[in-house]
């Protein structure tokens, strides 16, 4: 199985530095003190909630001179500093790096955008950030895993395996991704479950997880790639029991896979819950004949004027001929926040009728700002906003100078391409 490509989620330390690390080009960065008593005063403050980041910055500034300093704080006593100084060097390190420079296959000593004494020091905070791997405090050792592999060395691979296997799931995932940007690709589900899944069965177990680290996800998509339309007799199973999220995921599934067999499992549980988007979407994917007439019984002729929209919302764009005049029914809806979600759709939708219905709503004091705002985009024609305080004859002159213009120019206009 090809290993996952997540979308890379840095760790919250390393995004509050990405402004700082888009250098154009690898630079000597400039020494603005050599105080040592400044520096350790904000290399102290890394133990300060509130000072932590400003002093961070300061650090960053003062470049690779600061590094002797930094390996101290990576000895620090208190975790605070301890995880603050791994940031700071790897920051710093990143600075001094040209974009786009190849990880994980060469050492300190190939680096040739370092000088020689760059080399040395880097070379004495990398070897600490090594150790600092088998920290007792799991924060530090989630910061290793997110940082380590930003240095580029291959000495970093080992060390990255071992925290594979950390109890910790945010420091697996963490040397998952960092290993990725090194090149060096591990099975996910091995990697965060400790299962290496190959039957469907085994898939499907991994539909009711509830971590934060998209396993589940990664399981649909190896469903439908690996399994297709032989999944769906299994899913529907699942989609049939009261079994939570599994159920819904395997409806979502079933839509996914077009799969026509499901129709009357979705028809009883759309019947009975028509607020449940899961098998609305389903329904309007599969998109059979059925499968519309179910969703027009149960949704676009529902009482509630909200099940209707979403079920129109659902059916957009590809059934937009069978959505399309019960949002024109629902623009004539006596709650205004109705007509204003309708009149946005079929704007949204490029029809022409969605248009008068928001200039109308310019008259409503609650919907106004919404359908101006809208109005303005679409149609580029700005009649000034109203004042907060207006009277009503001021706010019949405003409209009508909408109204006016629509009806001038309604059979010229086009809406704007995307």
């Amino acid at each position: 199985m090809k290993t996952m490509k997540l979308k890379i989620l840095f760790c919250f330390s390393l995004i509050v530095f990405i402004p700082l690390l888009q250098e154009s080009s690898p630079e000597v960065l400039d020494i603005k003190t050599n105080n040592k008593e400044e520096i350790l005063r904000l290399i102290n403050e890394f133990q300060d909630e509130e000072k932590a980041g400003q002093s961070l910055g300061e650090i960053r500034k003062l470049g690779t001179l600061v590094l002797p300093h930094l390996v101290e704080g990576l000895k620090n006593k208190n975790s605070a500093v301890r995880r603050n100084s791994i940031i700071a060097v790897s920051v710093i390190f990143q600075r001094r790096s040209p974009i786009g420079f190849r990880l994980g296959e060469i050492s300190f000593k190939d680096f040739e955008f370092l000088t020689s004494e760059e080399k040395n020091l880097f070379e004495e905070a990398f070897k600490v950030l090594l150790t600092m791997a088998d920290d007792s405090i799991v924060e530090i050792r989630r910061t290793v895993a997110c940082h380590l592999g930003l240095f580029g060395d291959e000495r970093a691979v080992s060390v990255l395996e071992k925290l594979l296997k950390d109890p910790d799931d945010w420091v697996k995932f963490e040397a998952y991704l960092s290993l990725g940007k090194m090149n060096r690709n591990y099975n996910y589900f091995t990697v965060m479950t400790g299962k290496t899944p190959e039957r469907l069965e085994d898939f499907l177990e991994f539909l009711g997880d509830t971590t934060s680290f998209g396993i589940y996800t990664l399981a649909q998509r190896e469903i439908v790639k690996k399994f297709g339309q032989e999944a769906v007799s299994a899913l529907l199973k699942v989609a049939s029991s009261d079994k939570e999220p599994d159920r819904q995921r395997a409806i979502r599934l079933l839509g996914e896979l077009k799969a026509e067999e499901a129709v009357p499992v979705l028809r009883e549980h759309f019947k009975k819950d028509p607020n449940d988007t899961t098998t609305l979407y389903a329904l309007a994917h599969i998109g059979t004949t059925e499968a519309i007439e179910i969703l027009v019984q149960y949704g676009l002729k529902h009482k509630d004027a909200n099940i209707k929209i979403s079920t129109a919302k659902a059916l957009l764009p590809e059934h937009r001929n069978t959505a399309i005049p019960f949002l024109k029914e629902l623009a004539k809806h006596k709650d205004g926040k109705v007509r204003l979600e309708s009149g946005m759709i079929l704007v949204e939708q490029k029809e022409k009728a969605g248009i008068p219905i928001l200039i109308e709503l310019l008259r409503n004091p609650i919907q106004a700002g919404n359908a101006r705002i809208m109005l303005e985009g679409v149609t580029k024609q700005n009649f000034r906003r109203l004042p907060p305080v207006v009277s009503k004859k001021m706010v019949d002159d405003y409209v009508n100078k909408w109204k006016n213009w629509w009806e001038e120019n309604k059979d010229t206009f086009k809406f704007p391409k995307e």
